[in-house]
């Protein structure tokens, strides 16, 4: 894992990238909110999300943003490298997505989400279609 975010930071660089549901969403946002998470990775690069909501009637739409965050500066976006995340399926339940870099081009991700949009904090749960990887918890925070 460490080498793929290694492998991944590097190619930033080369590249130059800048069951039961519980969401809530019973009162619907007046327009898109931006939810970011980020997980620290000791002396490795760290990762970040961020989530673009906008709710459209019943349903919202998405757009989405993967950091790769500086070592010495983990949950700093700003100096972080990103790319726009390729949402292929998405609802306030799961988010369907890849990262589009090289090192990540075959795997598949979900975010399967938990909370209240209209709290300032939603959880996710990231899946990979990559068998051996574990899930990981994310906690996306809305940006003011």
């Amino acid at each position: 894992m460490i080498q793929k975010l290694i492998c991944i930071f590097l190619t930033f660089l080369s590249f130059g990238c800048s069951g039961e549901k519980s969401v809530r969403t019973d009162r619907k946002d007046e327009g898109a909110t931006v939810w970011r998470a980020s997980r620290a990775n000791g002396d490795k690069p760290g990762v970040g999300y961020e989530l673009i909501r906008t709710p459209k009637g019943d349903e919202s739409h998405f757009k989405g943003t993967f950091y790769m965050l500086d070592p010495n500066k983990p949950h700093d976006f700003i100096s972080g490298q990103s790319v726009e995340l390729n949402i292929f399926q998405a609802n306030d339940y799961e988010v369907h997505f890849q990262i589009p870099i090289p090192a990540l081009q075959n795997e598949k991700y979900v975010f399967y989400l938990e909370g209240d949009w209209n709290s300032d904090e939603v959880y996710a749960i990231e899946q990979t279609s990559n068998t051996n990887a574990r899930p990981l918890l994310f906690k996306f925070k809305r940006m003011k």
